[in-house]
């Protein structure tokens, strides 16, 4: 590996490379322990990324997202379309795998329009944020705070389902700002490859979802992913991001070491002693530290689940860091972008970031939703 792979190679993971140095520092402190790692988040991200790498491959979801594109008369109703299609696509999927769909069907749109999709690709990005509250699989933070506090998934919802109601509707407004432009391009149909492997792993992504509502073993549904990987998709398990399940790791272990020292404990004690408190701290760290970090650290010292879910969903809007899908969005629309381009991008990520961030926090702060819904 030559020094300009090497280079690049340490940008794409370089949020890998900063946990593993802050774990090197705690470590001289205080070695971690192995009980302070969620095995079974690990395990599911891990099976959940053999079932998107499946669908990936398979052109499913792309063959999907053209037939709805398709459907739009005009420029308008098809960024709705990509928007409604990131929003829904993240809660099944992951934000990341909205955005990685989605962002090069916007980049082709663009090349037939000749102008720049900036501010649609804001909204895409942070519908795919939005998206990805609902469910307990939408994101890696919803997934570990499920676990973490033994939700069922009903009174998961009741907590997230409103967020998504609400930031739909923010979306669905942002729309008056895009011209009614009519666009004739019609998108080449895209046919989706090996139909009975698709079936099944879909039959194994349903009994995944079983898993994380705890009525299945997760440790027998990995097996069996691994054995029907073995067989007929090797290749997926060349495929898988094990930089992002060591970085889980080293989050585990680092937060593990913070949240066992007394002194540490003390002080989120004396400062966390109402839900308020949490909910503006969820928020407020995300946007430092990211919200993944931000909800395992929180949730050690609280017993308010519902306002640090609601926290780090809103707190996963607003600066680049505070959301890793966001990083992703910006990589790929801006790779091919001239320095004003990404200016301009940035200009407008923090804009309307800030705006969503303002609007969903005070909403959730100041009508007391949550008391409404309890």
């Amino acid at each position: 590996m030559n020094k300009k792979m090497f280079f690049n190679k340490f940008q794409e993971e370089l949020v890998f490379v900063v946990v593993f140095f802050i774990l090197i520092v705690a470590m001289i402190f205080k070695m971690p322990k192995l009980e302070y790692i969620d095995f079974k988040l690990i395990f599911i991200l891990f099976d959940l990324m053999i079932i998107v790498y499946i669908f990936e491959k398979s052109r499913v979801l792309e063959s999907i997202a053209m037939k709805v594109l398709n459907n739009s008369k005009n420029l308008r109703q098809l960024i709705f379309s990509l928007i409604i299609l990131s929003f829904f696509i993240s809660m099944l999927l992951t934000n990341d795998v909205a955005l990685f769909l989605i962002i090069p069907l916007t980049l082709i749109v663009e090349i037939e329009l000749k102008k720049n999709l900036i501010f649609p690709v804001v909204l895409i990005t942070i519908a795919a944020n939005l998206g990805s509250s609902v469910t307990p699989f939408g994101n890696p933070q919803n997934l570990f705070l499920f676990l973490f506090y033994n939700f069922n998934i009903i009174n998961f919802l009741k907590i997230t389902l409103p967020l998504g109601i609400i930031s739909f509707v923010l979306l669905s407004a942002t729309l008056i700002f895009i011209e009614k432009k009519e666009f004739k391009r019609e998108f080449p149909a895209v046919h989706f490859t090996s139909k009975s492997k698709v079936i099944y792993f879909s039959i194994l992504f349903f009994i995944l979802i079983l898993s994380i509502f705890g009525l299945i073993n997760y440790i027998l549904i990995t097996i069996i992913l691994l054995i029907s990987v073995l067989m007929f998709e090797r290749k997926a398990l060349f495929k898988i991001d094990y930089f992002l399940l060591l970085t889980f790791v080293f989050i585990f272990l680092i937060v593990g070491n913070i949240s066992s020292s007394v002194y540490i404990k003390e002080l989120f004690d004396k400062f966390i002693t109402s839900s308020n408190r949490v909910y503006f701290l969820s928020i407020f760290s995300s946007q430092i530290i990211s919200n993944v970090p931000a909800a395992i650290l929180i949730s050690h010292f609280t017993d308010n689940a519902k306002e640090l879910i609601l926290g780090v969903n809103i707190g996963g809007i607003g600066t680049l860091i505070s959301s890793l899908a966001s990083l992703i969005s910006y990589k790929l629309y801006t790779k091919k972008k001239n320095k004003i381009e990404k200016k301009v991008y940035l200009k407008l990520f923090i804009y309307w970031n800030a705006l969503f961030l303002l609007v969903l926090t005070l909403f959730f702060y100041k009508i007391k939703f949550l008391s409404i819904v309890f």
